[in-house]
This record gives structure tokens, sequence and C-alpha cells, in this order.
């Protein structure tokens, strides 16, 4: 707001200017927004028998990633049930371009920063662990959150 006062007498003789100024700004912050869409909570793996190991491969339905900035993408992955796997591998894909991989470990976890914006991207998990066959009929599972979080 502004406010201004003039005062004027009698033609030119005398002239006299006061002013008062009030200026409001305004300011606000705009919130980051991440969304994970779509995709399935879980995924099936096949078998493949390689001897005295096994191979359990899965690959996930696709996850749509909209935002407004960027964002750090955090993918941990854990073992939950099983006989402990010597190796296993996540691999993320986003756009087609393996960015996401933690490998081998219990909570083992691998980010990636990237732009995201109001058109989709696509994230998609590749699950690949090798087992003993000797668990032949045992039931493992591994887990993958997916965090995104402001830059």
């Amino acid at each position: 707001m502004q406010f201004i006062h003039l005062f004027y007498a009698d033609a030119a003789t005398i002239g006299l200017s006061w002013g008062v100024g009030n200026h409001n700004g305004f300011s606000g912050t705009v919130s980051f927004i991440c969304s994970i869409a779509n995709g399935d909570q879980d995924v099936q793996t096949s078998y493949t028998n390689n001897g005295s190991m096994a191979l359990l491969e899965g690959f996930s339905t696709p996850l749509e990633l909209l935002g407004n900035g960027s964002a750090r993408l955090n993918l941990v992955l854990t073992q939950i049930s099983g006989p402990t796997s010597p190796v296993f591998q996540l691999f993320g894909n986003i756009d087609g371009f393996s960015y996401l991989n933690p490998k081998s470990a219990n909570s083992h976890s691998d980010s990636h920063t990237t732009l995201l914006t109001q058109t989709p991207k696509t994230l998609t998990y590749q699950l690949r662990a090798f087992v003993e066959n000797a668990y032949s009929g045992g039931e493992l599972q591994f887990q993958a959150v997916l965090t995104c979080l402001d830059v």
C-alpha cells in the first residue's frame, strides 16, 4: 500500500509536497512435489536352474514419476526372508537407462538425481538373485523401497 499526500497553495507562490510510503511485498514458497504412481506392489520371479545355483529374476510393472524440480531418488534393496542369497541385484531403469543399482548386500542403496516435470518418467525394476538349489521349495522375499526427496 502506498499513501502520498500533496498540499498546494496559491498558484506558484508556495508549494509543499509531503509523502509517506508504505510498501508491502508478497513472498511465497512453492512446495516440492514428487509423485510415484502405478505399478504393482508384488512382483513374481521366474526360476532358472544353473546347476548348484538357481537364478530368480523378476520385472516390475512400470512406475510413473512426476514432480516439479530436481529430485534425489533413493532405492534400498533388502532381503527380508529365506536363506541369505550370496548375490542379488536390483536394476532401476528410468526411461530405459540404468541409474539405480543397489547390489549384493542387505539394505544396500543407490541414489540418482533427476529433473522431474509434469511429463511422466517411467521407472522399472529388475531383480536378479542367485540362490542355492538346495533351498528348492522355500520362499525368498526381497523388498525394494524407493524414496523421492527434494535436492
